[in-house]
């Protein structure tokens, strides 16, 4: 039964929640309970708005409920058993809804309707998307990864038998990508020829070659024009980031941009005292201090791509990013709760090595 699938009682972990959420991506929800009442309706966004607010996945699901009921939607749309389909189309387009949940005369859920889409062709390609394009950053040095990059580009790696950067390029295949744009320099021929022109992969690839280094930005003036949104990338990171949730994300908020980001956490090895004037408002024993940071992964919206005219020699991304932010333009975040590297260090390529072995042998 469905409603069971997609059950969880309100107790347990966000982590939990997250693997009812992947496994049942189609529906785009949990259905959380506290013992046998039903308590919430939760998303994608609800969880991604938790970590926003300093949650971690070992948290409580019920946290994640009570920030949902401060938002603009705090409980779910409901239909009664026996809804006309008439009055059930109605409604999922005055609510704009991606599913409603029926209740029978006793007041209790007892189905779910996914707002009726045809089948998505791609495995991650949800069926509300919308097209993007994507440029990969992958004309670095990669000299902290030597000697390993002294006759390889450090995206061409292969980690468990496959290139960083052909992950990438799968991955975003997988969620309905148009065109990928791969930005190179040092040894671009090796990138050149792995790729092609894409089409063994599913999808146009074409290079954007940098004669001399113009930093992270800087390939965003060798840029065709183009009238979809944009994702950025750099070409070191692993990652099985929902990239059409975080498109959904990004124009939903009517960003100009928006960056994926990461928790990352500093274990503070001795006592910290806060205080406020000279006297000590709180003792705090060993702190673990969460702080988000830049995921290197972007959303870029195309009307506003026109602001990198405004830079002479090379520029990386957060400089537009600040650009945008002084020109007065909306800039957000989605964080990333799935599994992220940044593939930078000899260590790092260890261990992305080591995960990566690990997923293929189960």
């Amino acid at each position: 039964m469905l409603v069971n699938n997609l059950s969880i009682d309100e107790n347990a972990t966000i982590s939990e929640l997250i693997d009812i959420l992947e496994e049942h991506a189609q529906y785009g929800c949990a259905l959380v309970f506290n013992k046998s009442k039903f308590s919430n309706l939760l998303t994608d966004g609800d969880v991604r708005r938790a970590f926003l607010a300093g949650m971690s996945i070992s948290d409580k699901i019920f946290k994640v409920i009570n920030i949902k009921r401060q938002g603009a939607r705090p409980e779910p749309i409901f239909a009664t058993l026996g809804t006309s389909s008439e009055r059930i189309a109605e409604i999922f387009e005055i609510q704009n809804l991606r599913q409603i949940l029926i209740k029978n005369e006793a007041g209790e859920v007892v189905d779910l309707i996914p707002r009726p889409y045809s089948k998505p062709k791609l495995k991650n390609h949800l069926p509300y998307s919308k097209e993007f394009d994507a440029l990969l950053m992958a004309g670095g040095f990669g000299t902290r990864l030597h000697p390993l990059t002294q006759n390889t580009p450090k995206p061409m790696l292969k980690i468990a038998g496959i290139p960083i950067l052909e992950r990438s390029v799968r991955a975003l295949v997988e969620h309905g990508v148009s065109r990928i744009f791969i930005s190179t320099h040092y040894l671009a021929e090796q990138v050149t020829e792995h790729f092609g022109d894409g089409s063994k992969f599913g999808v146009e690839v074409h290079y954007l070659h940098e004669t001399e280094p113009l930093g992270t930005g800087g390939c965003l003036k060798l840029l065709p024009k183009i009238d979809r949104d944009l994702l950025v990338m750099n070409g070191d990171i692993y990652t099985d980031l929902n990239f059409t949730m975080f498109l959904m994300h990004h124009l939903r908020a009517k960003n100009a941009a928006t960056i994926g980001t990461q928790t990352y956490s500093i274990n503070v090895p001795y006592g910290v005292i806060d205080v406020i004037s000279d006297q000590v408002v709180a003792f705090r024993e060993k702190p673990t201090i969460n702080m988000m940071v830049n995921g290197g992964i972007y959303f870029l919206s195309p009307k506003n791509l026109s602001a990198v005219d405004d830079f002479d020699g090379p520029f990386t991304l957060p400089d537009y990013v600040e650009k945008l932010r002084a020109i007065n333009l909306a800039v957000g975040v989605f964080p990333i709760y799935e599994n992220w590297m940044d593939i930078g260090t000899i260590e790092d390529f260890e261990k992305a090595t080591k995960f990566l072995s690990n997923e293929n042998s189960k």
